[in-house]
Formats: structure tokens, C-alpha cells, sequence
């Protein structure tokens, strides 16, 4: 492959670990489809030992973003009410302030979801910034397994 192409696959491994924060982006997903591309473009066995590498590594933070922060959601017992509002508080927040809207409608509905729980501000808003600590600490595992990616493809670019 060329370098404007590695340059290219390497971009869009960028825009895949920017994905990961801004949720409007498939962001691993877009990882794994450019080391896929590249491996197919590279046809070896370095190219196809590290994409398959990569493709574990995303799997295993994929998992462990919904499994760790969960396990403690669980355990705090976050209605799947919550839940819902948190999904419909991010999309509506997306379209009514691009990008930002997405975190604050996440709060607000997070807050909305466990307020209806507790009846209260003091107990809801608690419980509102545990469930953000978790979906930060998904967040922080994926975002990790896609730094982790990217640098696997940067080594076998640089060993090819």
C-alpha cells in the first residue's frame, strides 16, 4: 500500500478514536473496517496478524464498556426507565445542540429517569452522577482499546 494510503486508513482510525467520544460516529467499528481494508490491501501475513489483532483487542473493549460500568449500574439498581430517558435525552440533545446537546440531554434524562425513581433532587442527582462515572468508565475502556488498535497498526506498518 502506499503512504497516501496507509495515511488515509490511519485517518480514519483517527476519526474511529474521535467516534468514541462524540457517539455520533461508529468509532471502533470504524477501526476495525480500516484495519480490515488495510490488512486486504497489504495482503500479509503481518497485515492480516495485526488486523485480526485489532479486531480482538476492539471486541474485548467493546465488551468491557457495556461489562464493567454495568456490573456496578446493576448493583445501583438504575431502572430501565433511566435507561430509556438516557437514550432519548442523548438523541433529542444531539438534534437540538449538535454534538453537546448529546452529553447534556444524557444528564438530563439521567436525571429525569432517576428523579421519577426517588421523588427527590438530593437522591436523583446522587445517583444521576454514579451512573455518568460509569458510562465515563465505558467510555475510558473504549477509548483505550482504540488507542491500543491504533498502536498495533502503527507497529505493523512501521515493521512492514
Amino acid at each position: 500500500m502506499s503512504t497516501a494510503g496507509e495515511v488515509l486508513i490511519g485517518l480514519t482510525m483517527a476519526i474511529g478514536l474521535v467516534g468514541v467520544i462524540v457517539p455520533v460516529l461508529p468509532g471502533l467499528l470504524l477501526i476495525a473496517g480500516a484495519a480490515v481494508v488495510w490488512a486486504i490491501a497489504e495482503g500479509t501475513a503481518v497485515a492480516w496478524s495485526a488486523a485480526i489483532a485489532i479486531v480482538a483487542v476492539l471486541a474485548l473493549g467493546t465488551y468491557l464498556k457495556y461489562r464493567v460500568p454495568g456490573r456496578a449500574l446493576k448493583n445501583q439498581q438504575v431502572s430501565t426507565r433511566t435507561w430509556v430517558l438516557v437514550a432519548v435525552g442523548g438523541i433529542a440533545g444531539f438534534f437540538v445542540i449538535p454534538i453537546i446537546g448529546a452529553v447534556l440531554g444524557v444528564v438530563v434524562g439521567c436525571y429525569a429517569g432517576e428523579w421519577l425513581t426517588y421523588r427527590g433532587h438530593g437522591p436523583a442527582w446522587d445517583s444521576t452522577k454514579r451512573v455518568l462515572v460509569g458510562v465515563g468508565k465505558g467510555m475510558a475502556l473504549e477509548f483505550l482499546a482504540g488507542i491500543v488498535a491504533i498502536g498495533l497498526w502503527l507497529g505493523a506498518v512501521i515493521a512492514s
